[in-house]
């Protein structure tokens, strides 16, 4: 189909709303309405919308940021428009049409019921689910197929008469409530959505005019990713996309947070938030939350403190008792769970368990096995723990900030012994007991967050050697350039990664690297123009990969243009 006005089609980035859990996508020339309750594990896709006498692509499809709407090419007169809300409402508006919701779950007990005229709900016994449909204006029927235990093959067909209709869908996990609105609803909702938005984008100013176009899709993407607090989710959560990702991982919350810090800052601390509430009694954030659940099966590395450290000079609401002192208790705790549950049998050194545990999912570190002592792991503890002695000064307590500078010092003294070898740092197998010598990943280079403690030339060398060996064209590959285990496309053997680009931009400029942390920044804002807020790209050509709606390049975008717009 042919798009018009914002330039995304579905298929790449889905029509949705700041809040809702309801999203729009095509796929393969289907167009579905989907829910994303439950997270990614759950299926998405519950009905497939079509128009009687019509396909796809032979409408045009017009998009606003918060209106979608498609029409005949002959006859603008015949349209479907849809909107998005914050409350779980999907509403549905056509004239001219005959439109079909074909529902694609197969759960066994899965039941349609007329409730009362125009009032029918389609239980998705495994999603925990109800969608409730109100037709507002117009008719609408509903068949399926009894199957003793549920309802197989359901259809809701709205305005078979082709005259105007209106319906509302709503998305509930506690009991039926016949939604209580008219037509007009649509209309009051689409003006309050356009003045949300208006406003977002006041708080979200472009800086570069060069890349206005990476801009408007960064900030929208950031809105439109955002869900309402639910469940497991105690505080509206931005997901990292609603195409394939929808839940809210423990570090990726950490780059959302900092772009939004400036422009909403309690939104921006919800972001971490979600985290202090689901920690678990040992002190570990979840690796990841979604409304219906938060899982421990892996972690994330702990960069939490570091990002609240940058928000404290966003908003002075981070500063407020209420919000630092929660933060700061949260951020012990984890970091004693490091100290304390991560180093088993006397370890020296935190380790990973899994690969996921970095973030780094198959890097080449991890080809070997786990468990590993990763060099990156511990300076990232000890930039933390630094951080940590750094706000017990700032509360006034000086025997606690006493006690986490001992720790950082006694870390780092066995670290340089430990990792650093033959002029490079290095992870172990600590199954085998062996120095990992599998791949060169870019993994190795993370110890510069804490270039500050390290001999300048070390921190010399290491630089020039990213220099040489790992930037390309668009920025940092993750896998050496030469490295046989170099993959196009090869999600962490490879690619560039946007938070890993920040993460290594903030330490360059911290510790004496201005102009390559400037170039860094140039050359992702250049990637955005070819790959767009791709989960990650390839570092010579741009193309985004995987995904490209994803929210952690949005964010990074939006917080370089704030940090090097002066620069331009």
């Amino acid at each position: 189909m042919n798009t018009y006005g914002f330039a995304y089609s579905i298929d790449m980035v889905p029509f949705s709303a700041r809040g809702s859990y309801f999203a729009v996508s095509e796929n393969e020339g289907k167009v579905y309405i989907r829910d994303l309750h439950g997270g990614d594990g759950a299926d998405s896709n519950i009905y497939e919308l079509s128009i009687d006498g019509y396909v796809w692509k032979n409408l045009i499809c017009e998009r606003t940021e918060t209106v979608l709407s498609f029409h005949a090419q002959d006859d603008a007169a015949c349209f479907v428009m849809l909107l998005c809300t914050a409350d779980d409402r999907l509403f549905i508006k056509a004239a001219g049409f005959t439109i079909r919701l074909k529902g694609i779950t197969d759960g066994a007990y899965d039941t349609l019921v007329q409730v009362s005229e125009g009032e029918y709900e389609h239980q998705l016994y495994d999603k925990q689910l109800k969608i409730c449909m109100s037709v507002l204006e117009g008719r609408c029927t509903a068949k399926s197929k009894w199957t003793v235990r549920g309802s197989a093959c359901p259809v809701l067909t709205v305005n078979a008469d082709g005259q105007a209709a209106c319906a509302v869908l709503r998305s509930t996990t506690v009991s039926f409530r016949p939604d209580v609105c008219t037509r007009d609803d649509f209309d009051k909702a689409e003006q309050q959505l356009a003045a949300e938005y208006d406003e977002w984008k006041r708080r979200f100013p472009c800086f570069i005019e060069a890349y206005q176009e990476s801009h408007s899709l960064a900030r929208y993407i950031v809105w439109n990713n955002t869900v309402h607090a639910q469940g497991a989710l105690t505080c509206d959560a931005v997901y990292m996309s609603k195409n394939t990702m929808f839940n809210i991982w423990s570090w990726d919350n950490c780059f959302t947070a900092l772009a939004l810090g400036g422009a909403y800052p309690k939104e921006a601390y919800g972001q971490l938030k979600i985290f202090f509430d689901t920690q678990d009694s040992f002190g570990a954030y979840p690796d990841y939350v979604n409304n219906a659940f938060a899982s421990f099966n892996c972690l994330k590395p702990p960069i939490h403190a570091w990002a609240y450290n940058k928000l404290l000079e966003a908003d002075p609401l981070f500063s407020r008792q209420e919000y630092f002192l929660p933060a700061y208790k949260s951020f012990c705790r984890a970091a004693l769970y490091w100290l304390d549950h991560r180093r088993p049998n006397g370890s020296a050194f935190p380790l990973y368990y899994h690969g996921n545990d970095s973030g780094w999912d198959n890097a080449s570190v991890f080809h070997e096995g786990v468990p590993v002592e990763s060099p990156d792991l511990s300076a990232f503890l000890i930039q933390k723990m630094d951080i940590l002695s750094s706000f017990a000064q700032r509360l006034g307590n000086d025997t606690e900030a006493a006690q986490w500078k001992r720790r950082a010092d006694e870390l780092f003294d066995s670290l340089m012994d430990r990792f650093y070898e033959d002029g490079a740092f290095h992870a172990w197998n600590t199954g085998t007991g062996s120095r990992i010598g599998t791949g060169h990943s870019l993994l190795m280079y993370l110890p510069l967050v804490i270039a500050y403690r390290m001999d300048k030339r070390i921190a010399d060398a290491l630089v020039h050697d990213l220099e040489q060996n790992f930037e390309a064209p668009f920025g940092l590959t993750t896998e050496q350039k030469n490295s046989l285990l170099y993959k196009k496309g090869g999600y962490w053997l490879g690619p560039l990664w946007a938070p890993v680009t920040y993460l290594f931009i903030d330490a360059l400029r911290a510790n004496g690297y201005p102009d390559f942390a400037k170039r860094l920044a140039y050359r992702f804002f250049e990637v955005t123009k070819i790959g767009l807020m791709a989960e990650n790209y390839d570092a010579f050509t741009g193309c985004g990969y995987d995904d490209q709606a994803f929210t952690w390049p949005a964010c990074v975008f939006l917080q370089l243009e704030k940090e090097f717009h002066s620069l331009y």
